[in-house]
């Protein structure tokens, strides 16, 4: 019979006697935006075998040194996943075979610092979870998340025109919103979410990464630098005229 799970009590990484220095590591920070040096403020971790194969759980509570954001990374080792492999003069090693993995999960791509001026409360909830589906790895989420954020956007600037989509994006062009060449780029990133939303499409990180380039620069251009503008004439002195000698 395998052997019970061998269990490990939550513990801090440090000796009593020495209470001030916690162990430092190098983890993933979101913040910081890489890996970054990382106190362990607590671990806890579980082990087994079965005959021949092993396994073991470790969670470590990591607080990054530089911006003191909290984390929590997940190592699953198990010993079917041990590689051997060889160093830079030929010599073999073992590398353990370790899967990592972070709460929060790792950015993918950052929020444009401008999100957060979206003013309407609907379109800035799908943008916060379209990043959200970026980074868990939610490829064809994030697709439909894409389209559903068109389709909000488009709304509050023409409605809901007759004509479906298609009478959707001539309003726009009509009222000045896009023009002709962004009607195309804009129907190119919508025909991929209608993809993934009836018939699974699943886009590479690389084509999804197109899409919500082409997505950030709709909506910032609509929705935040056309209020940037008007805020900046209002703020401008006006021209003085030339004074007649």
């Amino acid at each position: 019979e395998p052997d019970a799970p061998q269990e490990v009590k939550v513990t801090l990484p440090f000796e009593p006697a020495n209470r001030t220095e916690p162990k430092i590591i190098k983890a993933h920070c979101n913040r910081c935006a890489g890996e970054k040096k990382a106190f362990v403020r607590a671990t806890y971790s579980i082990s087994s075998r079965d005959e021949e194969v092993s396994w073991n759980d470790t969670y470590d509570i990591l607080e990054c040194c530089g911006c003191e954001t909290m984390a929590v990374r997940h190592q699953l080792w198990f010993s079917e996943w041990d590689t051997i492999e060889q160093d830079s003069r030929g010599n073999p090693y073992m590398s353990p075979g370790i899967k990592t993995t972070y709460w929060p999960p790792p950015i993918k791509r950052q929020k444009p610092e401008w999100s957060s001026e979206i003013t309407d409360e609907v379109l800035r909830t799908l943008f916060d979870e379209l990043y959200v589906a970026l980074s868990s790895d939610l490829l064809v989420l994030a697709t439909i998340g894409a389209r559903t954020l068109f389709d909000r956007a488009s709304f509050l600037q023409v409605g809901d025109p007759k004509g479906g989509f298609a009478g959707k994006m001539e309003a726009m062009v009509k009222a000045g919103h896009i023009s002709s060449t962004e009607k195309d780029i804009l129907e190119a990133m919508t025909d991929a979410g209608n993809a993934s939303a009836h018939r699974g499409y699943a886009p590479t990180f690389k084509q999804l990464t197109a899409i919500v380039d082409i997505l950030e620069n709709y909506i910032e251009r609509a929705f935040i630098l056309g209020e940037a503008a008007t805020k900046l004439r209002t703020t401008t002195p006006p021209r003085q005229p030339n004074k007649k000698p």
